[in-house]
């Protein structure tokens, strides 16, 4: 679809590697785009319009007017999970004075389409809501099942395919043989371990830059506590040190010819727990399969990059003196009749129901069709049937790989995003 018209589109962003894709992206746009970058972290940028500044300046700067603005317990619940000890009512003003900044922007400049990537964090339910209040189309990219795709989701969070836009044109899925054998992390998280290891010599100049990003702007951030900090930055090593225990363990006690149910592991930081299953505690999934199937033996299967932002240490010593064992295996090394797969809904429950493996799963998904309630653990629930599943992934993926600054990378999501954009503004006529 070409337009003919000059489109305004504000895009928002909370880091540095994002504002530098979306800086590239935009030298490929046709002139029919016009963009504009909102960043939603405290560090402020000299190419995007830096939220605290307009919150700062804003009239409407004091979180406690306009309290008809009511966050649900869902959009707060994800950062209520990721930085406890806090009072709700620091996350209900954090919300409205997200949206209060988000309001003046929308009040000083005509937008015909918002983009942002999904995620539980305030910054971004906040611009949800206050773009469907506003009556802008707004749509949430999130990561694919495979590599250099994803969905891209129309005035919701997803994760149901209904919800996403249709691509309408063809996508050339990536090649699948043996793809499976590699971590299942993507391209956009690929460094994420690294900021669990910074230089002991960072460490006190990277503290004083967090007080003063504190000190100027206590709502507009996506920083932890202080103690969240402190702990990801001085548990990295005694994590990997864990790690080798449930290595050593699963060596020693764990019986390979045994029928065995694998329980892939998110972050700490996932919308699949905090939104999309809305039970805090993964453990408490664990120990629930245990005692629900005596006779099989519980696998957990960490996440690649789970030192930065997966199992706190007492998640480790639980795990290490329970009836559970640590797995290497990939979705391509399982065997049906030895192995099933229950999931909260990761990609590596996607990737084991695509080799015919059995798979429960127990939140939402995009691999499910039906939501229940989750207030209590039920029992999983099989996923969509594989055939139908792959029509779905070939109408409803597109070709972007988030920041990969690759020069076909690049090509293919301008064009992905330029449809993207039109079809969401059409979408709102």
């Amino acid at each position: 679809m070409t337009s003919t018209l000059k489109f305004n589109i504000l895009v928002v962003i909370a880091s540095k590697r994002e504002l530098l894709w979306w800086n590239e992206l935009k030298k490929l746009f046709s002139k029919d785009f016009s963009f504009s970058i909102v960043n939603a972290s405290a560090t402020p940028f000299q190419d995007a319009i830096n939220l605290t500044e307009i919150a700062r300046t804003s009239s409407h700067w004091s979180p406690k007017k306009n309290e008809r603005i009511a966050p649900t317990i869902s959009d707060l619940y994800h950062e209520m999970c990721l930085y406890p000890n806090r009072h709700i009512s620091f996350y209900h003003s954090k919300f409205i004075t997200h949206y209060l900044a988000y309001k003046e922007i929308f009040n000083q400049n005509k937008f015909d389409c918002v983009l942002v990537e999904n995620g539980g964090f305030i910054f971004i339910n906040s611009l949800v809501k206050c773009a469907k209040d506003n009556n802008i189309p707004i749509v949430n990219l999130e990561p694919g099942p495979y590599d250099k795709s994803a969905f891209a989701y129309y005035n919701s969070k997803g994760p149901l395919i209904k919800d996403a836009l249709k691509s309408d044109r063809d996508f050339i899925m990536p090649n699948k043989k043996n793809e499976s054998k590699k971590p299942l992390v993507q391209y956009k998280d690929r460094n994420a371990d690294k900021i669990a290891s910074t230089s002991l010599f960072r460490i006190p100049f990277n503290f004083f830059n967090y007080l003063i990003r504190r000190y100027r702007s206590p709502f507009i951030n996506t920083d932890g506590s202080f103690w969240f900090l402190f702990k990801l930055k001085t548990t990295s090593n005694l994590k990997r040190f864990f790690i080798q225990l449930h290595d050593f363990k699963s060596k020693v006690l764990s019986n390979k010819d045994l029928k065995s149910i694998i329980v892939p592991l998110h972050l700490g930081r996932d919308l699949a727990i905090n939104e999309r299953f809305g039970y805090r505690s993964q453990i408490s999934f664990v120990k629930y399969l245990i005692k629900r199937y005596p006779n099989k033996q519980i696998l957990f299967k960490l996440h690649p990059h789970s030192i930065k932002s997966g199992l706190t240490i007492r998640d480790h010593v639980f795990l290490l003196f329970t009836n559970s064992f640590l797995t290497k295996l990939t979705p391509d090394e399982l065997f049906n009749e030895l192995h099933e797969v229950h999931t909260l809904g990761s990609k590596y429950g996607f990737e084991a129901h695509m080799k015919g493996v059995k798979s429960l799963v127990y939140g939402d998904t995009f691999f499910t069709e039906n939501t229940k309630d989750f207030d209590v653990i039920p029992e999983g629930r099989p996923p969509i049937e594989r055939d139908k599943l792959r029509v779905f992934l070939s109408t409803y993926l597109f070709r972007i790989s988030l920041y990969n600054h690759d020069d076909k990378e690049l090509l293919h999501a301008t064009q992905c995003l330029s449809y993207i954009i039109n079809k969401a503004i059409t979408s709102s006529l």
